[in-house]
């Protein structure tokens, strides 16, 4: 038995997966504690003492996505499952919250939900033919609880809606790019995107009412082989974090006002990294690799990633949440 600090949850989307729990030490050692059984949950996220996973299709009698939460018991299990709310679209991939709102982005519906009715479905196409052939939202998130904020690869395009979905306003990053994901900073002044089509991140500058495209920084990527951006994380408004499938790397950068710099670049040592999260006391950094069946733990020291463990035999993880172990 370790020496517990951290429940680790991760996302395992197949069909003899679920959320599997970890606990983590001060070490960067893991021990397996239970597997929680889902179906294919694309995304795990906390909110007010619950776990909420998005299913990818739960449902016997149509293809749509679904929302379950659960109570998170003292030890960290997940327990009083909650039944499974539809999002009126399919491949739901990401959740956010305003106090007792919920909200999802579905990906092959390209539409964002307002559970459990208020559905906006985006129309258009994007510049790449096979991927942007519609729309695709990817990521959603609530801002300063006033302004919902969704991501659409498809359309290359972030929308700013009110909190019922009313659209306010929207902002491109470059055509062909495909905006994925993005992440707020805590100074609520700037939004940063990563660029999936295109491994790169867009810096957007958050007004009243309105959301203002500054610039574009590259990725680092080997010439010859694809890479797609995946995942993208900030510490206090200092360190920005990436992950990039293909090339099979993150990549984190210094934040000086609106500007980038490039600053390391490590290997995710698994295949297609997905999502990663940062620990509350931002000493460690957990990041799933899908196609390896992995994880890997890194260190966080002046604001430098150090790999100290990696964890196998997880199917397909997608998603991992980190949270303190109540004692």
């Amino acid at each position: 038995m370790i020496d517990c600090f951290y429940n680790v949850y991760i996302a395992s989307c197949d069909k003899r997966g679920g959320i599997y729990r970890y606990a983590l030490n001060i070490d960067g050692k893991m021990e397996l504690k239970e597997r929680t059984e889902l179906d294919r949950p694309m995304y795990i996220k906390q909110h007010q003492g619950k776990m909420y996973a998005v299913l990818r299709q739960p449902f016997s009698d149509n293809d749509n996505s679904g929302i379950i939460s659960f109570d998170i018991a003292k030890n960290g299990s997940l327990i009083n499952p909650s039944k499974i709310i539809s999002t009126k679209g399919q491949v739901g991939c990401h959740i956010a919250f305003n106090v007792q709102d919920i909200y999802c982005a579905n990906y092959r519906s390209g539409s964002v939900i307002k559970l459990p009715d208020k559905l906006v479905i985006h129309n258009g196409k994007g510049k790449d033919v096979k991927r942007q052939e519609k729309p695709h939202v990817h990521f959603v998130e609530v801002f300063d609880r006033k302004y919902v904020f969704a991501a659409d690869l498809g359309l290359d395009t972030v929308f700013m809606y009110d909190l019922n979905l009313n659209l306010i306003a929207s902002a491109k990053v470059p055509d062909g790019f495909g905006v994925r994901h993005f992440i707020i900073s805590n100074s609520k002044k700037l939004l940063y995107t990563i660029n999936e089509l295109v491994t790169s991140i867009s810096i957007f500058k958050i007004l009243e009412g309105q959301l203002q495209y500054i610039s574009t920084v590259m990725c680092d990527i080997e010439k010859g082989v694809e890479n797609f951006g995946a995942a993208i994380r900030l510490i206090d408004d200092k360190l920005l974090i990436i992950s990039n499938r293909g090339g099979n790397d993150l990549q984190t950068f210094l934040v000086q006002d609106q500007t980038l710099i490039p600053y390391q670049k490590i290997s995710s040592f698994g295949n297609w990294p997905r999502d990663f999260f940062v620990s509350p006391d931002n000493k460690f950094l957990i990041a799933v690799n899908e196609f390896s069946n992995s994880l890997t733990v890194y260190e966080i020291n002046n604001y430098l990633l150090k790999h100290i463990n990696t964890v196998k035999d997880i199917i397909s993880p997608l998603g991992v949440v980190i949270n303190k172990i109540n004692t």
